[in-house]
C-alpha cells in the first residue's frame, strides 16, 4: 500500500514492443529508486494501460496524490488537449485525488542539461 503518493508516466504508445522497451525500463528503474511510491507507465494510444486505467490502478493502491510525467519531448496536441482532458475526467471521478502534471521534457532546464551532457 502507498503512503498516498503515486507517479504516473505517460508515453505516446505503439504496437511495436521495441518502441515501448525503453519506457518500460525507465519505469522499472524509477520504481526501484522509490519503492514506497508506486510508479505506473501508461500510454495515450495503441497499448495498455491507458491513462484512465493507470490512474484507477494508482487510486486502488491508495494513491491520492499523483505526479504525472509526460514522456514527450515537446508540446503538441496530446499535451495541450488529450492529457489535460483525461486528467480533468479523473479529477471528477475521484474528487479526493490531487494530480500534478509536469511539463513536456524539453521545457525542463534539468532535462535539457542532461540531454546536452549526453549529446556533447
Amino acid at each position: 500500500m502507498s503512503d498516498g503518493a503515486g507517479h504516473l508516466l505517460v508515453a505516446h504508445g505503439s504496437t511495436d514492443g521495441r518502441w515501448r522497451a525503453p519506457f518500460e525500463e525507465l519505469s522499472r528503474r524509477l520504481a526501484a529508486r522509490h519503492p514506497a511510491c508506486p510508479v505506473v507507465l501508461s500510454y495515450l494510444e495503441k497499448c495498455l494501460p491507458d491513462v484512465p486505467g493507470a490512474l484507477h490502478e494508482l487510486y486502488q493502491r491508495g494513491c491520492r496524490r499523483i505526479r504525472v510525467t509526460p514522456l514527450f519531448l515537446s508540446h503538441g496536441r496530446h499535451l495541450e488537449r488529450d492529457l489535460p482532458d483525461l486528467l480533468a475526467h479523473a479529477r471528477r471521478r475521484y474528487p479526493d485525488l490531487f494530480i500534478v502534471c509536469e511539463p513536456a521534457l524539453a521545457e525542463r532546464p534539468d532535462f535539457l542539461a542532461a540531454l546536452l551532457a549526453v549529446l556533447a
